[in-house]
């Protein structure tokens, strides 16, 4: 296949405005970075990275908060296990 990629980016010189991607069209007249295919690929995979980045968190502020609560009533949270 011949051409351009038909994706329109944000990029260009001198500020952020609307430019046509650059790369060598490869599938369906996209390059393999702008493939719908490779999108969704990636935004999958971005969410699941931050679904997994959130349970992590919510279960350190939980066992924070719960520690924190022990040592109000005078529990060592180590007493509890």
């Amino acid at each position: 296949m011949t051409g351009h990629c038909k994706a329109t980016i944000l990029g260009g010189s001198g500020g952020w405005r609307r430019i046509s991607c650059s790369k060598k069209a490869t599938k369906d007249s996209y390059c393999g970075t702008h493939h719908p295919d490779a999108v969704k690929r990636r935004e999958a995979k971005a969410k699941a990275e931050m679904k997994e980045w959130h349970e992590k968190y919510a279960r350190l502020d939980f066992d924070k908060r719960a520690g924190d609560k022990c040592r109000e009533l005078g529990i060592q949270p180590e007493e509890i296990k």
